[in-house]
């Protein structure tokens, strides 16, 4: 378990945003079609894994545990690097701004009561 509470899997693994920027590069995820409400989320999104990562207290205790023998840490810096060139990547475009009225699909409950 990480003593900083970092939720490892997700950033190096399951982050969709992640995953796209890995398998695109940076030009190729900044021209990637994007629903507006994903774009107006992608800033802070960027800025709480950047500020997660970086909470790293480089323990070393999640090295040794991966069951895959995988070299964590350092995978981590890698990450957050990325993570910072995604960030000023968005802040850059003015995603936030340009798509701040954006709603999400899932600021609302799937099923609505009405009356």
């Amino acid at each position: 378990m990480c003593e900083a509470k970092i939720p490892i899997d997700v950033y190096l693994y399951h982050d969709t945003f992640y995953n796209q920027y890995r398998a695109l590069g940076l030009d190729g995820f900044m021209a990637a079609p994007a629903a507006p409400w994903m774009r107006a989320a992608a800033e802070d999104h960027f800025a709480r894994a950047v500020q997660s990562i970086r909470a790293c207290t480089h323990c070393g205790k999640c090295d040794p545990v991966c069951p895959h023998g995988l070299p964590i840490e350092s995978m981590l810096e890698q990450t957050a690097a990325e993570y910072e060139t995604l960030l000023e990547a968005v802040k850059e475009a003015g995603w936030k701004t340009q798509y701040s009225g954006a709603a999400s699909p899932y600021s609302k409950p799937a099923c609505q009561e009405t009356h």
